[in-house]
């Protein structure tokens, strides 16, 4: 997210760190979004889909 456009008087933005490498979440976002399993995600790996 962009930080606003407009910063009050002697306020500092907040210091965040790199965002995540493509891919570093994804299974996160299957395992725990979509619910898939360790073998599911596994078999999706070996036949290359993800």
């Amino acid at each position: 997210m962009l930080a606003p456009p407009y910063r009050f008087d002697g306020a500092r933005l907040p210091v965040r760190g790199a965002p995540p490498v493509l891919g570093a979440d994804t299974d996160d976002v299957l395992g725990g979004w979509l619910g898939l399993s360790g073998d599911e995600l596994a078999r999706l790996r070996a036949e290359r889909i993800v």
